[in-house]
């Protein structure tokens, strides 16, 4: 297959516009949360000589140095803290570990013995996306909260159990790590290279939310707000990812929260054409492809559905075109050039 890999400039500020509905596109924005490391890698061997860096500050550099070549407004810059609360295995540095049991924290003395004081924003890598975006690109920041509790201060089960019969204490420790990704967000939102805040925080599965609606209302929706309100009060969008049956609480991410879009769609549980006609008219849409489609459809079948995605997506504007989720390693590159052959081929049709 013959592709032109690049076919728009990066032009954040115009992607904000389109996203809050300001403006009309006059091209497919593109749009995503993660693009897997490896399947760079692999897209980079096949169509350019991109010599790879093995660490941290070279993966970063590769993640922009990517999306610009395929045309995305923006890269996702990820929390990073100092002295920072990890659970690592063995001979496993390079990676962190979600407890499905217990995590640091097994009981208020736990949680009180936590310097957390010591724990704040480490801003080296920051400096590394400033340095380094490309014309009219910006990165969106992300740090999680309720992820960070469920995988590394409770643990899944502990967490689950833990809401029920401490809910105290589980809203101290959302509150404490809270605090911290806050004080991320604030380092460097007021920034030019910051385009906003993009939050992301998993809290459904296929038919409903990981715990009750009434328990996220009160303990995550109101730090939501504050991150929202953080990023609109220095003239930036915020964007909220969360994947899993959520719509439950849709109304208040919308009303309550304020989000100016929302990303991560699955088929299965809501397909994103569904969802930009309920609620494209109130917020942007991000994404939505699904990843197992992208992953396993045939050239023929997956044009049609990208398409069917463009041209109801696109209507009215207030969409970035990009995966359901993420792209991932095992997404095969022929099929991720022809997502983005249809994302130019809509766009010649806007001029």
């Amino acid at each position: 297959m013959e592709f032109d890999f690049k076919f728009c400039e990066p032009d954040f500020e115009k992607f904000a516009a389109v996203i809050r509905g300001d403006k009309m596109p006059s091209k497919v924005h593109l749009f995503e949360h993660e693009i897997d490391e490896p399947f760079q890698r692999s897209l980079f061997s096949e169509l350019s000589d991109f010599d790879f860096d093995t660490d941290a500050i070279g993966r970063i550099r590769q993640d922009i140095e990517f999306r610009y070549l395929a045309g995305y407004d923006c890269a996702t810059l990820w929390g990073s803290f100092q002295n920072n609360i990890t659970v690592r295995p063995l001979a496993k540095e390079e990676r962190t570990w979600a407890q499905e049991g217990s995590g640091v924290i097994s009981s208020r003395k736990d949680f009180e013995s936590i310097d957390w004081d010591k724990i704040r924003p480490d801003e080296r890598i920051g400096e590394v996306y400033r340095v380094n975006l490309k014309p009219g690109m910006r990165c969106v920041m992300c740090s999680p909260l309720w992820h960070k509790v469920m995988d590394v201060l409770l643990g899944h089960n502990n967490l689950f159990m833990k809401v029920i019969e401490e809910p105290n204490l589980v809203k101290d420790i959302i509150d404490a790590w809270g605090e911290k990704v806050y004080a991320f967000y604030s380092t460097y939102i007021g920034e030019d290279f910051v385009g906003g805040i993009f939050h992301g925080d998993d809290l459904g599965h296929k038919t409903g939310t990981l715990i009750r609606p009434s328990i996220i209302r009160a303990m995550l929706v109101p730090w939501f707000k504050r991150f929202s309100d953080l990023a609109h009060g220095k003239g930036k969008i915020f964007l909220l990812h969360s994947c899993g049956n959520i719509y439950s609480l849709i109304e208040d991410f919308i009303e309550d929260v304020g989000i100016d879009a929302f990303h991560s769609f699955q088929d299965t549980i809501l397909p994103v054409t569904e969802f930009k006609r309920n609620y494209g008219k109130r917020i942007g849409v991000l994404g939505g492809v699904d990843v197992d489609k992208l992953a396993r459809m045939k050239e023929e079948e997956l044009r049609s559905y990208l398409r069917g995605i463009l041209e109801i997506c696109m209507e009215g504007g207030r969409y970035a075109f990009g995966s359901g989720n993420s792209v991932t390693d095992y997404i095969p590159v022929k099929n991720y050039l022809i997502f983005l052959e249809e994302a130019k081929r809509f766009s010649q049709l806007l001029r």
